[in-house]
């Protein structure tokens, strides 16, 4: 089982988006907006966003680097400077 990275506030944001979303996507007959609206919802749902994961990120406590040591929170593409 994967771990949670989104707090409580990330999450109840993340679904009022959603929620608006749909609401808009449905006025403006715009299928793409319930689709994104869907993956929001599924991310506030399961309390995993997968961007956050990607880049080490996690709001549960506060917004901070979920890496053990510099060479794990480098970026993706980024290289890392060797200590010497």
């Amino acid at each position: 089982m994967m771990a949670v990275n989104m707090s409580w506030t990330d999450r109840l944001l993340r679904s009022a988006l959603s929620a608006v979303l749909v609401i808009v996507g449905l006025v403006m007959d715009a299928w793409p907006l319930l689709v994104v609206a869907g993956l929001i919802l599924l991310t506030a749902a399961f309390g995993r966003c997968l961007l956050y994961s990607v880049y080490n990120i996690s709001t549960v406590g506060g917004l901070h680097r979920t890496c053990d040591d510099d060479a794990s929170c480098a970026l993706p593409g980024t290289a890392t400077r060797q200590r010497r």
